[in-house]
């Protein structure tokens, strides 16, 4: 992408403005004659009878690269002061602009705070004869004779390249033991995707022939990204073409294509290979000595965020500290009362008293009850300890409030902890682990640009003789591919 400094972003508005401006000179403008041309298709790689696989083949090689491709034609042809020329005058229809600008405000509205931007793009439409549509219908239909063209309607059917500007901010807690020291994966992210917009009216098309139609729509979905990066830097303009009627773009499949957005990265799980590609260059900061955190401003936060757990472990000592001064008192009481019996029974039976088996048993499970309620309080003790210890040590490692003397600190006391504990997440398996100890993430979409893109097809009603029998026919000639599809008779 180029990195060179951005125009402003040009509205609806002003570019109606310049081009009510500019109509008088356009008008003007000699119309410029175009020859007949009929490319080879093999040209560019694109036959008429690619199979199935082929087709699947081409939906897995669109890629977002091919998109940025597009996406830095379009963003040229937005800024250039001179106005490509199609075939004809050129003459942008005010009505569609409008419609457009209105979808634009509806956007703006439903999407506060996010700066919107809609543009309109339209791809030329070439000339092709009566005579290469008949013998295209007749490349399908050999069968067929005297094929005479009753209509023609070209059409321009919208596409959006949808491209929304986001930032995120996770926050992931890598352990120390008692304490969860606070990393930062943040960054912004760029989407790019191609998705067709049209309504579901489409000229001179019935319901049957739209569902046709819209299979056809998909099967050029798979085609167009990579051909409109090839010939979106000649073929694209600004300026309507002449005698071509719009599909109306439909607002709800926009705003359910950036609701579906949304909607992903709400969940924390799609920015997966943004958090293991952190982890893997925190791991490695950390072997070649580096601090955990990128600036000041992260380190206050981090240390903002290890205050409360401090505040938080220290409750914790307090609690566990009277709950062990309760534990030892009655465990004190226990032994008193097990030395008191331990020693009548011996004075006892010194005197020639037996004492009962069941007695005996009874001392021995109180007197191992007892070492194992002692073992368990000693590691009460030790964790209190431990929990006054690591509150005392953080306390000191974040006292200074100096990033790089905390970093110091920290590395001399937890860096076997923390290397540790990033194989742990790293390791196959672990990503339940990771997203399960994420509490803070948030994101949000800060620019909304569509890329409304016209596609031109030709629709086509013809009258034939097959099999002795006059039929009528209607075709849709796409541009773009040079194929034909079929509403009328079908295609077997």
């Amino acid at each position: 992408m180029n990195d060179s400094p951005q125009d402003e972003p040009q509205t609806f508005a002003s570019f109606l403005n310049l081009v009510k401006k500019l109509e008088k000179v356009v008008q003007e403008t000699p119309e410029l004659s175009m020859g007949e041309k009929e490319k080879e298709e093999e040209a560019k790689g694109i036959s008429e009878d690619r199979s199935a696989s082929e087709e699947l083949a081409s939906a897995q090689i669109v890629k977002e690269s091919e998109l940025e491709g597009v996406e830095k034609h379009t963003d040229k042809i937005k800024k250039e002061d001179v106005q490509i020329k199609t075939n004809g005058k050129g003459k942008l229809k005010e009505s569609t602009i409008e419609y457009l600008l209105k979808i634009e405000e509806q956007l703006i509205q439903h999407y506060s705070g996010t700066e919107v931007q809609l543009e309109d793009f339209y791809f030329k439409i070439e000339d092709i004869s009566d005579e290469q549509i008949v013998r295209k219908i007749k490349s399908k239909f050999h069968s067929m004779e005297n094929i005479s063209l009753r209509k023609k309607l070209n059409v321009g059917f919208p596409f959006a390249l949808f491209k929304i500007d986001g930032k995120y901010k996770i926050t992931v807690p890598i352990s120390t033991g008692e304490m969860a020291i606070p990393t930062y994966v943040e960054g912004s992210r760029k989407h790019l995707k191609l998705q067709s917009i049209g309504t579901k009216e489409i000229p001179t098309l019935d319901s049957d022939e739209i569902n046709i139609w819209n299979q056809a729509m998909s099967k050029l979905q798979l085609k167009i990204t990579q051909i409109l990066n090839y010939k979106a830097k000649d073929d694209l303009s600004k300026i309507n073409p002449e005698n071509i009627q719009l599909v109306e773009a439909d607002i709800i499949t926009i705003q359910e294509f950036i609701k579906g957005y949304e909607k992903k990265i709400k969940d924390v799980k799609s920015f997966s290979v943004e958090i293991y590609k952190f982890l893997e260059d925190l791991k490695q900061n950390i072997s070649d000595g580096k601090g955990l955190w990128k600036d000041f401003e992260e380190f206050l936060e981090a240390s903002t965020n290890l205050k409360e757990q401090i505040e938080s472990l220290q409750k914790k000592h307090q609690e566990l500290s009277k709950e062990t001064q309760i534990e030892y008192l009655k465990l004190r009481k226990e032994q008193r009362q097990i030395n008191g019996k331990t020693k009548r029974y011996k004075i006892e039976e010194k005197r020639g008293k037996e004492i009962t088996r069941e007695k005996k048993k009874e001392l021995v499970t109180n007197l191992r009850e007892f070492q194992s309620k002692k073992k368990h309080l000693q590691r009460d003790i030790d964790k209190t300890k431990e929990i006054q210890d690591t509150v005392d040590l953080w306390n000191e490692i974040l006292l200074t409030e100096d990033q790089q003397t905390a970093t110091q600190k920290i590395r001399e006391n937890y860096d076997l902890a923390l290397f540790s504990s990033i194989n742990g997440l790293l390791e196959e398996g672990a990503s339940e682990e990771i997203f399960g100890n994420i509490r803070e993430y948030e994101t949000s979409i800060d620019k909304i640009t569509i890329h409304v893109i016209y596609i031109p097809a030709t629709i086509c009603e013809f009258r034939a003789v097959q099999k002795e029998k006059k039929i009528e026919g209607k075709i849709a000639y796409f541009n773009l591919t040079k194929e034909i599809t079929f509403f009328k008779p079908t295609l077997v």
